[in-house]
């Protein structure tokens, strides 16, 4: 993940950004995902593995967790190419 961020993002590797992104989206996941589960929008089968104490599903936690990574990583990406938005940094 560092090599990866590293390329994405050149010199400026902003962990402390995405850090703060996971912190959040984390619990917004869990949320998600215990209000789906209980207005049945999805289920999850037996073989999905469970977080312990929460009984929700680890994989969709951990998508919808990235994906707010994915989305920061790709704004910032988005405004290092756009010489107009450079301008409100």
């Amino acid at each position: 993940m560092a090599g990866v961020a590293r390329f994405v993002l050149g010199r400026r590797v902003i962990w402390r950004k995405l850090a703060i992104v996971v912190i959040l989206a984390l619990p917004l996941a869990i949320g998600l995902e215990v209000w789906a589960l209980e207005t049945s929008r999805w289920a999850d089968t037996n073989v999905m593995p469970l977080i312990p104490l929460l009984e929700v599903g680890w994989l969709p936690t951990i998508q919808l967790a990235l994906t707010g990574v994915l989305a920061v990583t790709s704004a910032r990406v988005l405004k290092n190419l756009c010489p107009i938005c450079r301008q409100y940094d």
